[in-house]
């Protein structure tokens, strides 16, 4: 799997990157988060260290679209496409970060994808 990040600042500079990642699994699952509703996302089966890449999108950003994960964070605001990727920051999802459960205070529905890159074996 090969990751590809640019990001231009107007008038200050634009940086980019581009990382091999090895995997042995990708995963992609879209969800229909309805106005008011919560839903779960069984995201990958294994302990963190397996994970190489989470990239988490939804066709709108509000401060009323939150996520848990389980073993890890709570409440995470959504208000923008999130990336973890390597081991470092993908430790911050905690041990065993195997269900997303997403939670959408808002009045419109949101429909949101995650991305999931991993290691099969150790």
């Amino acid at each position: 799997m090969k990751a590809s990040i640019s990001v231009a600042a107007s008038g200050v500079a634009t940086l980019s990157a581009v990382q091999d990642l090895e995997v042995e699994a990708i995963g992609s699952m879209d969800v229909l988060v309805a106005a008011g509703d919560t839903v779960a996302v069984d995201v990958q089966p294994g302990p963190v260290d397996r994970l190489r890449l989470v990239f988490i999108t939804a066709d709108s950003y509000s401060d009323t679209l939150t996520y848990t994960v389980t073993g890890g964070p709570a409440d995470v605001v959504l208000d923008g496409p999130e990336l973890f990727m390597g081991t470092g920051v993908i430790a911050l999802l905690g041990a065993t970060p195997n269900v997303f459960t997403f939670t959408n205070g808002g009045a419109e529905d949101v429909n949101v994808t995650v991305l999931v890159g991993r290691r099969v074996t150790d």
